[in-house]
C-alpha cells in the first residue's frame, strides 16, 4: 500500500478512502468491486503509533484488520474485532519499545487496545465498510474521515496533529506487485 500512496501523494499515516467502489481498472490487490474501503500504512520506527477507529454507527460497520509488513494478519476491527463495534483507539508499540510511556499492561487499563508486539515497523490496514439501513457509499467515505492515526508521543504531549485524508475516488491507485525490475526501483 505505501508505495502506492506515495505515489498518489500520501505517505505513511495517510488514511486513504473512496466514496465508491473500485472498478477493474485499479490495481488494488484483493479488493473486490462491490465495496467502499478505507486503508493505510503505518510506520513505527518513530515510535510507538495508535490508529482510532470511529465506531459503528445504524449506517456503517466495519470488517477490516491490521495486517505486518508480512501480510500476517494482527488484529481485527468493527463489530467482529476487537472493539466490538463500539471504536477504540488500537496502539502499536515498535519492537524495541522501551516501556518509555507505560508499560503494555498500563497503556491497556487507559482505554488502547494493544495489538500483540509487532516484529516490524510497518504495519498496513484495510477496512471494508458494510453498508446498513440503507447507507451509501458516500456515507462510507464519510465515515472514514472518522479514522485518525497519530504517536502515542502526541497524545502524551497533548498535541495531536490532524490525519491526512486521501479520497482516492477517481485517482489512479495502483498497489499490485509487481515481478520485474520496478520491485527493486519502487
Amino acid at each position: 500500500f505505501i508505495k502506492a500512496t506515495r505515489r498518489a501523494g500520501g505517505d505513511y499515516d495517510t488514511v486513504n478512502f473512496v466514496t465508491r467502489p473500485f472498478g477493474s481498472e485499479k490495481g488494488f490487490l484483493t479488493a473486490n468491486d462491490t465495496t467502499a474501503y478505507a486503508w493505510g500504512s503505518i510506520s513505527t520506527k518513530r515510535g510507538a503509533m495508535v490508529v482510532e477507529v470511529p465506531p459503528m454507527t445504524d449506517k456503517i460497520d466495519y470488517f477490516g484488520s491490521f495486517i505486518s509488513a508480512w501480510h500476517v494478519p494482527m488484529i481485527d476491527v468493527g463489530s467482529k474485532g476487537a472493539d466490538a463495534g463500539e471504536g477504540g483507539r488500537y496502539l502499536f508499540l515498535p519492537p524495541e519499545y522501551g516501556n518509555e510511556f507505560g508499560t503494555a499492561e498500563e497503556l491497556e487499563a487507559q482505554g488502547y487496545i494493544i495489538v500483540p508486539k509487532i516484529d516490524t515497523h510497518d504495519v498496513s490496514f484495510s477496512f471494508r465498510p458494510t453498508l446498513l439501513n440503507g447507507a451509501t457509499h458516500a456515507e462510507a467515505g464519510a465515515h472514514d474521515n472518522g479514522i485518525k492515526v497519530f504517536s502515542l508521543e502526541e497524545v502524551v504531549s497533548g498535541d495531536i496533529q490532524p490525519t491526512e485524508y486521501l479520497d482516492m475516488t477517481d485517482v489512479p491507485y495502483d498497489c499490485l506487485p509487481y515481478y520485474n525490475m520496478t520491485f527493486i526501483v519502487d
